[in-house]
């Protein structure tokens, strides 16, 4: 039986926890295609290993996972629309960080 920390160690995936920083070195399913089914469709929450984020579609049908929540933007994602001119750069689904 592993002890109270070690269960911590390996079951904690929040941000800042060594799990959650090994996990989120690889793709992790987020949701359904068919759950944004359609160009500028509603976003959807997803809460992901503790972090608050929106799926959507953008008006040209690619998909896309953002933090629901930035320091430039005061409200959710969820409760506003940003048009988008250009595709997204390819990003890694949890952080946003460019590949």
């Amino acid at each position: 039986m592993l002890s109270r920390e070690d269960n911590d160690l390996v079951t904690q995936t929040n941000q800042g926890t060594p799990m959650g920083s090994l996990i989120r070195r690889y793709w992790v399913p987020a949701l359904l295609s068919e759950e944004i089914p359609a160009a500028d469709c509603p976003p959807v929450r997803v809460k992901l290993m503790g972090e608050d984020l929106v799926a959507f579609r953008d008006t040209q049908g690619h998909i896309g996972l953002l933090g629901e929540h930035t320091a430039t933007f005061a409200r959710s994602f969820v409760t506003r629309r940003i048009p988008l001119t250009k595709p997204m750069a390819s990003s890694t689904p949890i952080s946003g960080r460019a590949n």
